[in-house]
């Protein structure tokens, strides 16, 4: 693949953002930023959730399982040791429930909050995704939308974690890694619980 061609799918995913952009800042119009739920993109493609992402802390937590399953990670809950261990070709994660420390390809990684269980869904730090996944996390506070791009998109748009950072923060000069402190913050959403711990 020529560079041209690399580029040329860049700029493309770079006008798929503004046009998501746009289409979610027309939509809200009747909205304060404060009270519009934080959306999560993976790959341009909006994430649903039965739980919409919250800020606790300065952390945002967002449901592990659609976002992992998203990326081709199948995850596997244990509930004698409220664990969930992921699994993708030869890539493995361990995660427990009210553990600040998780395991990834045999690594220790410390969360900045336990993972925890909302309503029958397991709630994960947003910086364990990428930490887990090696994707890009972005948040665009303006349109209060998180931003992830996968490993394999950033493969086929031919671009490293840093060049996509840098587009990122020169799409609309607000984009960070998470959000920040003091965003406000977005109540979690009340769900049945089903007790259905394969929805973790």
């Amino acid at each position: 693949m020529s560079k041209s061609i690399c580029w040329r799918k860049v700029l493309a995913w770079m006008g798929c953002l503004l046009l998501i952009a746009g289409a979610i800042l027309s939509n809200d119009t009747t909205a304060t930023a404060a009270e519009q739920p934080i959306q999560v993109q993976l790959d341009l493609q909006t994430i649903t959730f039965e739980i919409d992402p919250l800020l606790e802390d300065g952390v945002t937590l967002v449901q592990l399982r659609p976002l992992f399953e998203a990326t081709g990670i199948e995850l596997t809950w244990n509930g004698e040791s409220r664990t969930i261990t992921g699994k993708k070709n030869n890539e493995t994660l361990l995660l427990t429930i009210d553990s600040n420390k998780a395991l990834v390809n045999g690594n220790e990684v410390m969360l900045e909050k336990a993972a925890r269980i909302v309503d029958g869904n397991t709630l994960v730090p947003l910086r364990f995704v990428g930490e887990a996944t090696g994707a890009v996390v972005a948040w665009h506070g303006d349109i209060r939308t998180i931003e992830i791009i996968s490993e394999a998109f950033l493969k086929e748009l031919g671009i490293t974690k840093e060049q996509a950072l840098v587009l990122l923060d020169n799409q609309d000069g607000t984009s960070q890694q998470t959000p920040p402190a003091d965003a406000p913050q977005s109540p979690p959403q009340t769900t049945i619980d089903k007790g259905q711990e394969a929805k973790k």
